[in-house]
């Protein structure tokens, strides 16, 4: 499994990846507890905010309390993705509230199937318990990227995922597609049961704004 965080502020652009997870779980939990506390502290202007989760591991396999908290995200990619292709482990109890964003291609991405990597080996990475709660702001066309999309692995349906007081708008045409596959919890799109088995893509079309 690998991590990589990256984020631009004032055009200073700064990553922080490993190739292979740090040798000690604890270096890689000092790592997320300093992104976690200096992101708690108050807003903070990103041009994008990308997870990555990727390669298989099975000594090191867990990935969680990570918190994001006042973030806002202007003409980017996306303001937040949360991405994998196969691979193991599992990423859970994480919380990203607070976020306001503007003139973003993606929004809210949680994406299994990263095409720009081939597939690891293993079922997926598992994501669950997440919360994403006080979403607000506009994205550049609602109905060509969806503003919420969880494409999460067949083989490790996602669970526990909460979508609570989202409201993001399109800045094109007049109506925003919201897109589910093997995802279960609350909030738009998300199937609901305790079965979390694997089911194709369900969409959701809204046209009005909330």
């Amino acid at each position: 499994m690998r991590l990589i965080y990256l984020w631009k502020r004032n055009s200073l652009t700064s990553r922080i990846e490993s190739s292979k997870l740090y040798p000690h779980r604890e270096h890689l939990l000092q790592l997320v507890r300093g992104l976690r506390n200096w992101l708690s502290r108050g807003w903070h202007w990103y041009a994008s905010q990308t997870l990555h989760f990727l390669r298989a591991n099975t000594q090191y396999s867990d990935i969680h309390h990570i918190e994001y908290n006042n973030v806002y995200t202007q003409n980017s990619n996306q303001m937040l993705m949360i991405k994998s292709n196969g691979g193991s482990g599992s990423v859970y109890s994480c919380s990203f509230n607070n976020f306001i964003g503007h003139s973003n291609a993606y929004t809210l991405d949680v994406n299994g199937y990263w095409s720009s990597i081939s597939p690891n080996p293993g079922n997926g990475v598992l994501f669950y318990d997440m919360t994403f709660n006080n979403w607000k702001g506009t994205c550049s066309n609602g109905a060509t990227r969806a503003p919420i999309q969880f494409l999460c692995p067949s083989g490790a349906p996602c669970y526990g995922m909460s979508v609570a007081n989202f409201n993001v708008w399109t800045e094109a045409g007049n109506e925003v597609l919201y897109k589910c596959e093997n995802a279960y919890g609350s909030g738009p799109c998300l199937s609901s049961g305790a079965s979390h088995t694997a089911y194709a893509i369900e969409t959701k079309t809204v046209t009005a704004a909330s």
